[in-house]
């Protein structure tokens, strides 16, 4: 398990790396503001988010994760994700 933090910044294919090892899961929040929080495995696919704390059970987007990498993993333009103004808290393991 490791955890990291960044600032969004709006660009797409963001690696986000320094976490040690590739993980099979990643749980990313923002901080500032209050979306879902967005889980995505390996089990899935990376395009693949699960939401558990809302009602729907999992999308399929390609603008979030999407990939895992072998420090860490790769990230969309998504607005939850990596949004320019928001700083984002992931937990991987």
């Amino acid at each position: 398990m490791n955890n990291n933090l960044y600032t969004g910044n709006a660009t797409d294919n963001r690696a986000i790396t320094g976490v040690g090892f590739k993980p099979d899961l990643t749980w990313i929040k923002e901080r500032q503001s209050g979306p879902s929080h967005l889980l995505q495995d390996v089990v899935r696919g990376a395009t693949y988010q699960v939401y558990p704390n809302a009602t729907d059970a999992q999308i399929n987007t390609t603008n979030q994760v999407k990939s895992f990498d072998s420090d860490g993993y790769t990230i969309g333009t998504g607005t939850w994700i990596n949004n320019n103004r928001e700083g984002n808290i992931n937990g991987t393991g």
